[in-house]
């Protein structure tokens, strides 16, 4: 599964917690493992992508935003893994 290609203007961070992967942003691709640990920057393109068998787990941070910059990507959302 991946998540669909976006930008956003805030930043964030994403930590790996069990999964292969892959992060395809501006400046190429990364690789995604237990662990790991990324920043995207603001308005960056990218798109996470699972590549393994197993589910591509990770949490995503988002600093705080300003009230002006909220959409629904800012709000807690949870998705069972059954419907990624």
């Amino acid at each position: 599964m991946k998540t669909p290609s976006h930008f956003h203007p805030w930043e964030h961070e994403v930590y790996v917690l069990s999964g292969q992967g892959k992060v395809v942003g501006e400046d190429g691709e990364k690789k995604l493992s237990k662990d790991v640990a990324l920043f995207i920057a603001p308005n960056e393109k990218h798109f996470l992508m699972a590549t393994g068998k197993a589910p591509l787990r990770f949490v995503c941070v988002i600093p705080n935003v300003p009230k002006e910059m909220h959409t629904a990507a800012t709000e807690c959302q949870f998705v069972k893994s059954e419907e990624l």
